[in-house]
């Protein structure tokens, strides 16, 4: 009963698809967990509990770190984008030029 394990990831640049890579990995992580419940059925209910626990952790860990990988590529995303004539925005330089 094993899952297959891939998850192809091409980014490229854009906050959209990024955000999609993180929320794919956050759904095969909850697969996993499924996975993992179904296959510790036969174990006793304190280790079956213990187990669950972890894994509630593990998730809750995962869910943090998702939700500050999309803040992170929102943030980026708006700094990265091209104006209307398709060129990037100039940056701001530290020292003015008067």
């Amino acid at each position: 009963m094993e899952r297959p394990r891939f998850t192809t990831l091409h980014p490229e640049g854009s906050y959209n698809t990024s955000k999609d890579i993180v929320e794919r990995l956050l759904m095969d992580n909850m697969q996993d967990e499924v996975f993992i419940l179904e296959s510790t059925r036969s174990l006793d209910p304190e280790t079956r509990a213990a187990v669950r626990k972890a894994l509630d952790q593990m998730a809750q860990r995962s869910r943090h770190i998702g939700q500050h990988l999309i803040d992170v590529l929102r943030v980026q995303a708006t700094r990265s984008t091209p104006s209307r004539n398709g060129k990037p925005p100039p940056r701001a330089s530290s020292a003015s030029q008067t």
